[in-house]
């Protein structure tokens, strides 16, 4: 139970301090591609 509790609070102290900085750098808007269909199995993807 102790080493959750450190774990849980160095996430959240992590968190505390790249949360912000992760913030500003996403882009307002982004730009998704329209699905493709998977040359190999057929299934719906999206290219990043």
């Amino acid at each position: 139970l102790e080493e959750l509790q450190e774990a849980a609070k160095a996430l959240n102290d992590v968190l505390e301090s790249d949360l912000p900085n992760m913030k500003e750098e996403k882009p307002a808007t982004a730009v998704h591609a329209a699905p493709e269909a998977c040359d190999r199995c057929g299934q719906r993807t999206y290219s990043t």
